[in-house]
């Protein structure tokens, strides 16, 4: 069966269920309509389960007919479930009709976050050019910008930064859109991020971007092309192009070289490596990268130069195993170098 006869014939069967609401409805007083319109079922009122699934025309008669409360949704507001749903002419009709174009969920999550979240440019247009706040964030801190770069939405991310989303907001735990864009292994909404000045700070947890890059998930799937993985080694060379420290530090004292030998990412480790990362310094558990690694199942012979070990590393290891005091008897780049042991 062909999309236009599917169409067809789902439109033929709304307008039956339609009708027989109608004809169910006929006889009841505007009291009585307007008690019907606010019960609860299938999770919702009967405005919030029509919104959900893009019932348009048992919207329309829902609220001309019986007055429904167009914010009374049961749950979270018809509005919001009709935007995350990508319904977009019940998302205008919602909005016709007084919808509050902002309001949100017990989480906070706006109608405009639900439309970022599972990429609905035209309703994200739509719900920004009638006013929503691009800037309100969730409960955890995240905005409509961090939801569209975790989630790879390129025209999303690039319609909200052309209209002034704060590129360098902080979520609750710190973190910004480049933390989620560098989780993502988005490269082509890395480099919109960096030209609008995003700054590569940590996060709650000591995060940096290429911190969060080295980092192995599991929520994307392995066909994707390169970029499009995670982690993502063209990300990560990205962030050391623009100037991300080789040898940043997380909550645990974990580097980016930790981090991607403890996953098992050998392309980030070579290309760490090559950018000068420090291969012998040790975390809070005082292992260094090629130690993370010998624990990981398979993975150490193709990656042998993190065997070396300079004297001046095992002169850093001494001092700091003995306790031996260097504070202000040293150059700081001497002292800083003995810390990452």
């Amino acid at each position: 069966m062909s999309s236009n006869k599917k169409r067809e014939r789902k439109r033929h069967t709304l307008n039956i269920y339609l009708k027989l609401i109608q004809k169910l409805l006929s006889n009841k007083s505007p009291e009585e309509l307007e008690a019907l319109a606010e019960e609860k079922t299938q999770g919702g009122t009967p405005l919030l389960v029509a919104s959900r699934y893009g019932h348009l025309e048992v919207v329309d008669y829902l609220l001309e007919h019986c007055k429904a409360n167009v914010e009374l949704g049961g749950g979270p507001p018809p509005l919001w479930a009709a935007s995350a749903a990508g319904h977009l002419p019940v998302v205008k009709t919602l909005l016709k009709h007084g919808a509050s174009v902002n309001n949100a969920t017990l989480t906070n999550s706006t109608p405009l976050r639900a439309a970022c979240f599972d990429g609905h440019l035209s309703i994200v247009r739509y719900l920004v050019e009638h006013k929503a706040d691009m800037e309100i964030a969730n409960r955890h801190g995240h905005t409509c910008l961090m939801i569209s770069c975790y989630k790879g939405h390129k025209e999303i991310a690039k319609f909200l930064l052309d209209r002034g989303a704060d590129v360098n907001r902080k979520s609750v735990k710190g973190n910004t859109a480049l933390h989620d864009c560098a989780e993502s292994g988005s490269l082509d909404i890395m480099k919109m991020l960096l030209k609008c000045n995003a700054r590569m700070e940590k996060d709650g947890y000591g995060m940096t971007p290429l911190l969060a890059a080295s980092v192995t998930g599991d929520h994307v799937g392995g066909s994707l092309p390169p970029v499009g993985r995670f982690p993502s080694q063209a990300v990560a060379a990205l962030l050391l192009e623009c100037g991300g420290h080789v040898d940043s530090r997380d909550s645990e004292n974990n580097t980016p070289l930790h981090v991607a030998a403890n996953n098992g990412c050998p392309e980030i480790i070579a290309l760490l490596m090559k950018a000068g990362a420090h291969f012998d310094a040790t975390n809070a558990q005082r292992k260094t990268a090629y130690e993370l690694l010998e624990e990981q199942s398979s993975g150490t012979p193709a990656l042998y130069p993190l065997s070396y070990v300079t004297l001046q590393c095992l002169a850093a290891r001494a001092i700091e195993k003995h306790k031996l005091p260097y504070r202000g008897l040293i150059s700081e780049e001497m002292e800083a170098f003995i810390e990452l042991h």
